[in-house]
């Protein structure tokens, strides 16, 4: 892998896990240090990243990383489910073996990642899961928007993966469960069972994703008379 491969490989995993998070500043300077670049092909790898919806570039204020702002959410909660859906029910029809093989790889990573509690690695396997399942479309005018779509539910459920108890191991399984289903229906070519399975994974992920962004309020101290 050369040095402009892995920088751009790494900072996209870096912005799907948070590690980079939304709207921070992509320093030309330090990243150039980091990955060994000159200032012109670091700036390649910053534009194609702009390019693929993992950042954004303004002229003379140099690169960010994409920003999550609430009318980028509401477009996000409105499209997702669709676009979801309508590439699970085409990958059941389009898809080749090789590519159902591909899938149970990714299935395969995730399980493991799950097992291990390792919460960055879940969500990158899943990740990659999903466009493995936008490549199986074989769509072109789906896979772009898709791709931009799973930017965002990546990032949004990179939290989903950190467990903090029993009952949050018992969730992940349960989106496990819900995934190997999504795969088997598409393997199947079942394409009514595989939109109904990717249906019931992005409701099962939107309430994850609710419940982190919609935190329990702290509790009410009473004023204390001075």
């Amino acid at each position: 892998m050369d040095r402009k491969t892995e920088a751009h490989s790494t900072l996209k995993a870096r912005i799907l896990s948070q590690a980079l998070a939304p709207g921070a500043e992509l320093d030309e300077t330090r990243l150039a240090q980091e990955f060994g670049l000159s200032r012109t092909p670091l700036r390649e790898v910053l534009q194609a990243l702009a390019a693929e919806g993992y950042a954004s570039a303004q002229k003379h204020r140099g690169a960010r990383v994409a920003g999550m702002e609430a009318a980028v959410l509401r477009a996000f909660f409105q499209t997702a489910p669709g676009f979801l859906t309508t590439a699970a029910r085409l990958a059941s029809t389009e898809g080749v073996q090789a590519q159902a093989e591909a899938l149970q790889e990714a299935l395969s990573a995730i399980r493991d990642a799950t097992e291990a509690d390792d919460a960055t690695a879940a969500a990158l396997a899943t990740h990659a899961l999903l466009l493995r399942v936008g490549e199986m479309t074989a769509n072109p005018y789906l896979r772009p928007a898709l791709n931009r779509v799973l930017i965002d539910y990546t990032r949004l459920s990179a939290p989903v993966f950190e467990t903090a108890g029993k009952k949050d191991r018992k969730q992940l399984r349960k989106l496990l469960s819900q995934k190997e289903a999504l795969v088997q229906a598409i393997t199947a070519q079942d394409p009514d069972l595989a939109a109904e399975a990717m249906r019931t994974l992005w409701q099962m992920a939107q309430g994850r994703m609710m419940a982190r962004l919609q935190p329990d309020p702290l509790p009410e101290e009473p004023l204390t008379e001075v």
